[in-house]
């Protein structure tokens, strides 16, 4: 798949990742664990990352660089909550072509 947009949904505000921090995206990289994740340089980083309120909860948009995402096959999705709070993403959904 070639991938060109992100979408995520939060259940509220206290459930979404925290909006000021690097949410880094990791593509095509099956064996990424944590560590990596936290050491290794991201595909792509996205910093204030926008929720908008939506039917359901929160909504945050994410508009991907495509050259980097093209051909995707594996994506992780690191994110940390407030003071390294739990977060819950309900559910995320990728726009793009097969």
């Amino acid at each position: 798949m070639s991938c060109n947009k992100i979408n995520k949904d939060a259940a509220d505000f206290f459930a979404s990742p925290h909006p000021s921090r690097s949410q880094p995206r990791f593509a095509n990289n099956p064996n990424l664990d944590m560590d990596d994740a936290m050491t290794g340089a991201a595909t792509q980083e996205f910093q204030d990352v926008s929720w908008t309120s939506g039917a359901d909860g929160l909504v945050a948009t994410l508009d991907v660089n495509f050259l980097k995402f093209q051909k995707l096959s594996f994506l992780a999705i690191c994110a940390s909550g407030e003071d390294d709070g739990t977060i819950s993403i309900r559910k995320v959904s990728l726009s793009g072509r097969a």
